[in-house]
Parts: C-alpha cells; sequence; structure tokens
C-alpha cells in the first residue's frame, strides 16, 4: 500500500516536471538507485536555481510596488497642488472680476461728474461772456458820465481845488457802484450756475433710473430736435441748457412712472425736487424778463446803490439782440411729448454771427434812452 502511495506521488512529481519542460521522461525519484542520482541532482540544482530567481522577482516585485507606491503618493500630491493652485486662480480671477466691475463703476461715476462739471462750464463761460460785456458797457457809460461830469465842473466857475474834490467824490461812487454792480452780476452767476448743477445732477440720476428700470437711454448731451440758430446769444443758449435738463427730467420721470418696481414716493427726494423747481421757476422768471429787456424794481438809496438781489441793467444795455427771432420753447412745449434726445450731435455754446444778425437795429447812446443821451438832448 504505502509503495503505491509513493509511485503515484513520483508519478504526479515526474508528470509536473515534464509539464514544466524540466525533463522529457519519467525517472526515478529514489535517491537509493544510482542511475537517475545525477538528473535528480540537476533537478534539485534547477529547483534552487528557481528559488533564488523567484526570491528576486519577489524583491523586485516589492521594490516595484514601493516605488509605485510613492509614485502614486507623489502624483496624488501634485494633483493637490494643482487643484489648490486652480483654487487660487480662480479667487484671483474672481478678485479681479471685482476690481474690474468696481473701476468700471468708479469710471462711470468719473465719467458722470465729468459730464456734470463740463455742463456747469459751459454754463459758466455763458454767462461769464454776457456778465463782461455787461460790466464793460456800464464801465464806458460811467466813464463817459464822468468825463461829462468832470469838463462841466472844470468849465465852470469853481476853484481848481472844489473840481479835484467833485472829480473825486464822483470816482469813488462810480467804483462804488462798479463793485456793487459786480457783486450783484456774481450772485446772478452764482445762483444760476447753482442751480445748472443740481439740474445736471437730477438729470444724470434720472437718466441712470431709466437705463436700469426700463433699458431706455436718455441723452442729456444731446439738444432738442430744433437747433438753437447761430445767432443766438449765450444767455439764449444758457436758458435752452436749461430747458433741456427740464425736459429730460420730464421724459425720465414718464417713463419711470410706469414701472411697477419704481416706488416713486420711496425712491425720489421730494424736498430736494421742491427746492429744485422752486429755484427753477424764480431763474426762469429773471431771464424771461432779461429776454422782454426790462428787470425788476430795484430799490435805491441816497448814495445810488442797489439793496435788492435783482441784476440791474446796464442804461445803454439793449438786449433786442439776444431777443429778435427767439422762440420760447417752454412756453410752446406740449407736456405728453416725449423729447426724443438720440442720434443728434452734441450742444455746443455758439458764437454770434455779427453777418446775420437781427435787422433791428440797437439803439446808440445818443438816440437810446439812457440818462446820457438824455443829457445830450438836453443839453
Amino acid at each position: 500500500m504505502s509503495n503505491n502511495k509513493n509511485e503515484k506521488t513520483d508519478d504526479y512529481i515526474n508528470n509536473e516536471l515534464i509539464i514544466r519542460g524540466f525533463i522529457k521522461d519519467k525517472i526515478d525519484l529514489n535517491p537509493m538507485k544510482s542511475k537517475d542520482r545525477e538528473k535528480l541532482s540537476k533537478l534539485l540544482l534547477n529547483y534552487l536555481d528557481l528559488v533564488e530567481q523567484n526570491v528576486e522577482l519577489r524583491d523586485d516585485h516589492l521594490q516595484f510596488s514601493n516605488q509605485k507606491s510613492y509614485e502614486f503618493e507623489r502624483l496624488e500630491r501634485i494633483l493637490a497642488e494643482s487643484e489648490q493652485t486652480n483654487n487660487n486662480s480662480a479667487k484671483e480671477i474672481e478678485q479681479y472680476k471685482h476690481k474690474i466691475h468696481s473701476l468700471e463703476q468708479s469710471l462711470k461715476e468719473e465719467r458722470d461728474a465729468h459730464k456734470t462739471t463740463r455742463h456747469q462750464l459751459s454754463l459758466s463761460k455763458s454767462l461769464t461772456q454776457s456778465i463782461s460785456k455787461q460790466n464793460n458797457q456800464d464801465l464806458k457809460r460811467r466813464q463817459a458820465e464822468q468825463d461829462k461830469r468832470s469838463g462841466v465842473s472844470l468849465s465852470g466857475p469853481t476853484t481848481s481845488a472844489q473840481s479835484d474834490d467833485f472829480l473825486d467824490r464822483a470816482l469813488l461812487q462810480s467804483k462804488h457802484s462798479e463793485v456793487k454792480l459786480t457783486q450783484e452780476n456774481a450772485q446772478w452767476r452764482d445762483l444760476i450756475n447753482d442751480l445748472g448743477g443740481h439740474l445736471s445732477e437730477l438729470a444724470t440720476d434720472a437718466t441712470r433710473r431709466v437705463e436700469l428700470l426700463t433699458e431706455q437711454t436718455i441723452s442729456i448731451d444731446n439738444p432738442p430736435n430744433k437747433p438753437p440758430r447761430a445767432t443766438l446769444s449765450a444767455i439764449n443758449q444758457t436758458k435752452d441748457r436749461l430747458n433741456l435738463y427740464i425736459n429730460v427730467l420730464k421724459t425720465s420721470i414718464k417713463r419711470l412712472s410706469g414701472q411697477k418696481t419704481f416706488n416713486f414716493v420711496d425712491d425720489y427726494d421730494f424736498d430736494k425736487l421742491d427746492v429744485i423747481k422752486q429755484d427753477y421757476i424764480t431763474i426762469k422768471a429773471n431771464i424771461d424778463e432779461l429776454f422782454k429787456g426790462t428787470v425788476g424794481t430795484i430799490k435805491r438809496n441816497q448814495d445810488d446803490t442797489s439793496e435788492g438781489f435783482k441784476p440791474r441793467r446796464s442804461n445803454r444795455l439793449n438786449l433786442s439782440d439776444l431777443t429778435t427771432n427767439y422762440e420760447d420753447n417752454q412756453n410752446n412745449e406740449d407736456e405728453d411729448k416725449v423729447v426724443d434726445l438720440q442720434d443728434t450731435r452734441p450742444t455746443k455754446i455758439s458764437k454770434i454771427d455779427h453777418h446775420r444778425r437781427s435787422s433791428t437795429r440797437r439803439p446808440s447812446a445818443a438816440a437810446g434812452n439812457s440818462k446820457l443821451a438824455e443829457a445830450r438832448i438836453r443839453g
């Protein structure tokens, strides 16, 4: 029984060796038999070689596994660093976007402020030119009156000292009147500039609301459909600019009031609007009086100085040039008409074309209604 078991074991081993190519025929695995001892020794040596190779392969495999784990960890670390870098880059991009948006907002505010300043400068320039012209004419008139008084005084029987004293008093009074007139003109200019600035800011705010709520643009740089004629003076164009602001505000309010998302009571400062409206009504009335060639009553005391605040008109100043062929856009305005201010060129202050002036001649000092003309007639 034992021999049969050994034979089966030997057969199994021989078959395995034959399958693996170590031997071609079966051998006797009994070491006591001398004829197969040499072959058995070779097999044992081959087995030892295989064991050694197996150990080397196992070491290589272990080293490769360790290297693979290291590379895997290194790649995971690189991937994590890349993701962190990407996250940081995304945050930086968001910060840059926010900064760009902030810069765009600042640029828009600066542009609006520049636009407001430009309108104020336009108003100031036109009014300064008009006031300078009026001051020069008043100065010439006073100088002519002073020269005439000086000539009459020196030709009379009065002494030289009395003539000098009279001349000094007249000159002092003339300078005092000139200072008063300059102050009144400065107050007049400041009031109109302040009103123009408020109206410009209010119009800019209204156009911004229209753009945000209705996606419709109203430009305050463009004039009405009918641009002013080249013969209109700087004061005339200043009034057109103020009327343009009012038209822009009316158009903006009409568009904004139809929006459900716009709380007209909460979102608008009615107190400020009332103040600006009252200022505009007052200043418009004064401008209209200038266009009519008259001004309000000016109270005077004994030293011929003005007590009230109204621009004093020069006795030689005739404003017929400013009123000729001028149509009052405010009186003929249709309240329900929305002013289209798009696709038109920006408004610029036009110079007076002396070749196209009104046929109405400006009366001279001798033919006008000035005191100097009356004195010449009486003389």
